[in-house]
């Protein structure tokens, strides 16, 4: 399956439902997210290995380890 944008915000206005609290930390600690970057710290956040999370999101090992990097670039610094 091939995700687009769509799918990564349905995944995450449930996971507000289900889990709003993580949503509004992630909201708040990190600025200019993409609703893939958010998926992907919801994944991290829910304990998935990356061997998890590539499966999941059809990505290699060095493609999640870049996500990462840029994810913690745009982390709010308090």
């Amino acid at each position: 399956m091939n995700w687009k944008k769509d799918d990564y915000e349905a995944v995450i206005e449930y996971y507000r439902t289900i889990d709003p609290k993580t949503i509004e930390s992630i909201e708040h600690n990190y600025k200019k997210l993409t609703p893939y970057n958010i998926f992907l710290l919801i994944m991290i956040n829910n304990g998935k290995t990356n061997d998890e999370i590539m499966q999941t999101t059809g990505i290699s090992y060095s493609a999640l380890r870049t996500m990462k990097h840029r994810i913690n670039k745009v982390k709010n610094e308090e």
